[in-house]
């Protein structure tokens, strides 16, 4: 989001709701009312949105950091996907969605209605064959319950748990060392440059991209005074350079015919009579 963005976000939202919502307070005065308002403030924030905020699809199960090496992106894949089990195993989500009037805990397991237990752990097998690969890719020799009881729920979240903090600090480190190894071709580039390519060095701080100018034809005035047309790229090349080597003005040239007719800077070096 951009100032712009946030100042037509602004802008639109005010005058939107301003118009669509002309009910006072005491108007509303019954559920039916109230719930048509709420859909109607929902439907609207969702229509801005989507008419202003810029939006991008990603993938919420896989990195989107496409500028990174592949093993970096499938360690970032794994610590996505253990995260996400680690969330599914925390029993606040139960208690969330089935409405439960205890927060459950490890000594309140199995005070959790069985069917609930049943229905929120079927979850289990959407993550299950994609730890088997995860643990298969990383040659672990860890062994994952089929079905997740409330007997090896603590085994199963601890061993989830332990996995997800050594996947995250592998994948941490990595990724430093990546960090790390690209800044210092960064500041190799760059000294590199500094000696050998000026232009390039320049055009990277200023943050441009070169411009060239390519020349596979020209018009110009030859010797006699004739208008030439050429494709040759021998003869491009010699007219522009005789063409930037006079853009001041023609060339001061002068004939030295002697030693007395070179300037006096020169005299020392050439006269003869001075060389040992």
């Amino acid at each position: 989001m951009t100032v712009n963005l946030w100042s037509d976000y602004t802008n639109r939202s005010r005058s939107t709701f301003k118009k669509r919502f002309s009910k006072e307070p005491q108007q509303i005065n019954n559920k039916n009312t109230l719930n048509r308002q709420w859909n109607l403030f929902e439907k609207t924030l969702i229509e801005l949105k989507e008419y202003i905020i810029p939006q991008k699809s990603i993938n919420s199960n896989t990195s989107s950091n496409l500028d990174l090496p592949l093993e970096l992106r499938q360690m970032n894949n794994h610590v996505i996907l253990l995260y996400q089990v680690k969330q599914f195993l925390n029993l606040k989500h139960i208690k969330i969605r089935f409405k439960l009037n205890f927060t459950p805990t490890l000594s309140t397991l199995h005070n959790i209605p069985r069917h609930v237990w049943a229905t929120y752990y079927e979850g289990w097998m959407k993550y299950l064959p994609r730890l088997k690969i995860l643990l298969d890719f990383n040659k672990l020799s860890i062994t994952l319950p089929s079905t997740v009881t409330p007997d090896n729920f603590v085994s199963t979240k601890d061993e989830i748990y332990r996995l997800y903090h050594t996947m995250k600090i592998a994948y941490q480190s990595a990724y430093d060392k990546y960090l790390t190894n690209k800044i210092n071709s960064y500041v190799t580039e760059r000294n590199d440059n500094l000696q050998h390519d000026q232009t390039k060095m320049i055009n990277s701080i200023l943050n441009r991209k070169p411009h060239r100018i390519v020349l596979d034809r020209l018009s110009f005035i030859d010797n006699k005074g004739e208008h030439v047309f050429t494709n040759n790229p021998e003869i491009i090349e010699k007219e522009a350079i005789k063409h930037f080597q006079h853009q001041a003005g023609p060339p001061n040239e002068k004939n030295i015919w002697n030693l007395d007719s070179l300037p006096q800077d020169w005299k020392d070096h050439y006269d003869p009579t001075l060389q040992t």
